[in-house]
């Protein structure tokens, strides 16, 4: 009788412990959640056919280095800006993206400020605001010219326009 009480004492201690560090296991930072949020929204977004760009005549809108500052006079912008007005149909996804310099969170930030903005800019010009879907950002995951040159950093730090 003794060892049936020492045995369920110590398997209700050890239960006890096993709560006590699964209630103490740290929560999620904002930084965190916000990471998890958009490999979430990445996830989607991969698992949706997508448009391609150059069918859809979209071009990318690029960006100086370290910058979230749009030009007033991107052609690039000018064109999207048309095309969306001739396709009033058409919604877009905004996808940021940066060059390999810069830490992982500054350039998954950089990004997100990038698509935000261009999104902004075309709210601006007259483009609904329910047809720009969703902004997300890449940083640097998905250089277009992965080599490490001016050239490439240049191509790299851009939002794409993908159409749904």
């Amino acid at each position: 009788m003794r060892n049936r009480i020492k045995t369920t004492t110590v398997a209700a201690a050890i239960l006890s412990a096993i709560f006590a560090v699964a209630a103490c296991q740290p929560k999620d930072t904002p930084q965190v959640a916000k990471r998890k949020a958009n490999a979430k929204l990445v996830s989607e977004i991969a698992s949706h056919p997508k448009e391609d760009a150059a069918i859809a005549r979209l071009s990318p809108v690029h960006f100086g280095t370290g910058s979230d500052v749009l030009y007033g006079s991107d052609g690039a912008m000018t064109d999207n800006i048309e095309w969306l007005n001739k396709n009033s149909r058409a919604v877009i996804v905004l996808e940021g993206h940066c060059d390999e310099r810069g830490g992982d969170t500054y350039n998954m930030e950089l990004g997100d400020r990038r698509a935000r903005a261009v999104k902004t800019g075309l709210i601006k010009k007259g483009i609904e605001a329910d047809r720009l879907i969703m902004v997300v950002s890449y940083g640097e995951r998905m250089p277009i010219d992965a080599r490490h040159t001016p050239k490439a950093w240049d191509m790299n730090r851009r939002v794409e326009f993908i159409v749904r």
